[in-house]
């Protein structure tokens, strides 16, 4: 019985004071000005006739989960307008009661999923229509695209004022680069369709939890690991003067994927990948394609610390150095996924 109830009991929130104003404000300013704006519109300030009631639940939505879908500006401007069609459509078909208050909800809640554009409060625009007895069909350009366009560019201008990203493109990025990441777009798109529900959190945002959850798991995998107890010691290297052709074989020979490129002082100067070779003439010396930009950490630091360098983007290796700089190992992506592997 105790946990029928606490199931009721809503979960402590992690929005601080700052967040809070931020989002009051916006609320308050998306629909002072879109009141005003409409009013210039109009020709006078009857509220009652230029401003939709349902525009507050969107104005809630857009300035407090600015990330979520149906906060983005296709589903409010289309959702408000696919609504106001059906709660007009209902109006001339069946007139003003309760039947045609519940079909015109329904038939707003249809056309909203179907064309990607649900918006809670579409269905509140909907209802409205009945009830106020609204049968002229240039409401819906006025004030519900009115209302709606309006909002959409006020919350833009605020979000992007107090330093938030809106509208936010609701695509998936690329997959994460470490080896163990057990996922990619396509299979997150299947799971969200397979789950068949509206979440109100967009796709790059499960995404994202998901990386840093695993992230956070490959840290605590890591624990007391260092770079030297997981880099690998026999190394193949190469001078600067070394021609293209000759680091490509002994890349293949030994089946390596790139090869520190030393100074005579066996600092590391650059990098020199497989991929780099096979697109470039092969009479050309190393020193002319290396990459003289690489990630380099020491021994003793924490194996962490390539986590977070080789997680994004195109590293895949890490030189280790000693304190003069020298060549001590090189850590490869699969060096160190094998070290999370067999620490878990």
């Amino acid at each position: 019985m105790k946990a029928f109830f606490e199931a009721f009991i809503p979960p402590p929130t992690r929005i601080d004071a700052r967040q809070r104003a931020i989002t009051m404000g916006g609320a308050f300013v998306g629909i002072l000005l879109t009141a005003v704006v409409c009013g210039l519109i109009e020709g006078h300030f009857d509220l009652k006739w230029w401003l939709m009631a349902p525009l507050g639940a969107s104005a809630a939505q857009v300035f407090a989960v600015p990330g979520s879908p149906m906060s983005q500006p296709w589903p409010i401007v289309g959702g408000h307008l696919l609504s106001a069609l059906a709660g007009l459509a209902c109006v001339h078909l069946i007139g003003v009661n309760s039947l045609s208050a519940g079909l015109a909800v329904g038939l707003a809640v249809m056309l909203m999923l179907s064309l990607r554009a649900l918006h809670p409060s579409g269905g509140g625009t909907a209802l409205f229509i009945v009830i106020s007895h609204t049968s002229d069909w240039h409401f819906i350009l006025f004030p519900v695209i009115a209302n709606a366009v309006l909002l959409v560019v006020l919350a833009i201008a605020w979000h992007r004022l107090t330093g938030q990203g809106y509208p936010q493109r609701q695509t998936i990025n690329g997959p994460h680069q470490l080896a163990l990441h057990r996922f990619n777009p396509s299979d997150l798109e299947a799971a969200l369709l397979t789950y068949n529900q509206a979440l109100d959190i967009s796709r790059e945002d499960v995404e994202k939890l998901i990386e840093l959850t695993e992230m956070q798991a490959y840290q605590r995998l890591a624990g007391e690991i260092t770079c030297g107890a997981i880099m690998s010691r026999k190394l193949r290297t190469i001078m600067p003067r070394t021609r293209l052709g000759e680091a490509e074989v002994i890349m293949l020979r030994h089946d390596i994927k790139a090869l520190p490129v030393l100074d005579d002082d066996r600092r590391p100067i650059g990098l020199l990948r497989l991929d780099d070779t096979s697109t470039s003439d092969r009479t050309l010396t190393a020193d002319k394609i290396m990459r003289q930009s690489f990630a380099r950490v020491k021994a003793t630091d924490p194996a962490t610390e390539c986590l977070h360098i080789l997680a994004r983007g195109d590293r895949r290796h890490v030189l280790v150095v000693d304190a003069d700089s020298r060549l001590e190992g090189l850590i490869s992506k699969s060096d160190l996924m094998r070290a999370l592997f067999h620490a878990g």
